[in-house]
């Protein structure tokens, strides 16, 4: 049995192994997430970006930012919240690496006063001036990074924003990357199914940011539900309060 099962593993050619990202193979992931209905909804941004708003804006007035800018903004959930409570004086920009969730951007707000358009990046520096910005958000995407690319990323940020300008930033916190690792079936590539690569504690985090010229505002360990969905967790005991989300604000 033993001898046959190994026949079959090399005719078939799979054999498990780490998948090792390359930018084509994280286009491909990211593709598929923003071109498919049911996965839009796993989005970060869609669950939480408005609590996440509510949380910068304790320290942040974002009604005083002329230019906004959502760094990594997907399809656009961010914006979408953004867009609800800016007014007509502010514009709000996006930027992604991903040339379908721009054009799925592009497409939901082009027209809309205060929207001021989504750039496609495929390398760093983008097309936005320099310090032409207020305000960065970024939403989940220093986890997806290696080194390379995160020290473009952040700073890419510092390039956009004006002299004390704001940065906040989320991501997991203390993230155990193996849980959320899945295997391919057909080839044995074993990877983090939303393309994590690195984990964050609230230490690491305000360390890096703080080696990159940012003077930390306030960084807050958070579940990012409502008050509602805390009080009725608490009160069913359905899960354990756990603060598995991370928010970083920085000023230049």
């Amino acid at each position: 049995m033993t001898a046959k099962r190994n026949v079959t593993k090399e005719k078939s050619g799979y054999e498990p192994h780490q998948l090792t990202w390359s930018d084509e193979k994280v286009d491909r992931l990211w593709e598929y997430y923003s071109g498919c209905e049911a996965y839009r909804k796993e989005y970060f941004s869609y669950q939480a970006g408005r609590i996440v708003l509510d949380q910068i804006e304790r320290y942040v007035d974002l009604r005083k930012f002329s230019a906004v800018l959502d760094y990594g903004c997907g399809p656009g959930f961010l914006i979408e919240a953004l867009l609800e409570r800016m007014h007509e004086e502010q514009k709000c920009y996006g930027l992604d690496f991903s040339r379908q969730s721009v054009e799925l951007v592009e497409e939901k707000f082009a027209g809309h006063r205060i929207y001021g358009g989504t750039v496609w990046t495929e390398n760093l520096p983008s097309h936005y001036r320099d310090e032409s910005m207020d305000m960065v958000i970024s939403l989940e995407v220093v986890e997806h990074l290696d080194d390379e690319k995160l020290k473009g990323m952040v700073r890419e940020i510092y390039r956009l924003l004006r002299p004390r300008g704001y940065v906040a930033i989320t991501t997991r916190n203390r993230e155990n990357l193996d849980r959320n690792k899945t295997l391919c079936p057909e080839c044995g590539a074993i990877f983090h199914r939303w393309q994590h690569v690195r984990a964050w504690t609230a230490t690491t985090l305000r360390r890096y940011m703080e080696t990159c010229g940012f003077q930390t505002v306030h960084i807050v360990e958070s579940n990012f539900a409502s008050k509602y969905q805390n009080l009725v967790k608490c009160f069913l005991k359905l899960f354990p309060h756990k603060k598995n989300s991370l928010l970083y604000i920085g000023i230049k």
